[in-house]
């Protein structure tokens, strides 16, 4: 492989990695969106459509229970796996029980997962930029460096 292709390379690589990192951040910002919207029908006394948007929350918090990859790190798996296995709990309590505060802890939760991601996007961003920065320098030919 030339130093052109295997620089190409890493660059789909890391695109593809960013692009699943946002995508995981838009999922835990849609449940929370999804749970704010069911605290607004709860004291609306609007049950069918807090009932809607916690099952919406839900559905997302199960899928990225679903993502989970054992093999990267099957410590972190685990313990998300658990936050999201209580998350779901929290849910099926806040629309029995009719209480927001359940929400809120789940809430709570999925905003302080979500900052981990957002770190890991900004990660990401800053390592495309230095590949982008060390790509252009490479081709003014001031330098010959493979990453």
């Amino acid at each position: 492989m030339t130093k052109n292709a295997s620089g190409s390379q890493y660059r789909v690589t890391q695109i593809s990695t960013s692009n699943r990192i946002k995508t995981i951040s838009l999922l835990y910002e849609g449940a929370i969106n999804f749970l704010n919207q069911s605290k607004i029908k709860m004291q609306e006394h609007d049950y069918k459509s807090k009932g809607i948007y916690l099952s919406k929350a839900s559905r997302i918090v199960s899928e990225l229970s679903n993502a989970l990859d054992p093999t990267v790190n099957k410590e972190l798996t685990r313990e998300l796996e658990r936050l999201y296995e209580f998350i779901n709990f929290k849910i099926l309590e806040a629309n029995m029980k009719n209480n927001p505060a359940f929400i809120d802890e789940s809430i709570k939760i999925l905003k302080t997962i979500k900052e981990g991601w957002d770190k890991l996007s900004e990660i990401e961003e800053n390592k495309r930029k230095f590949s982008d920065s060390l790509d252009s320098v490479n081709q003014k030919g001031i330098l010959s460096l493979t990453i």
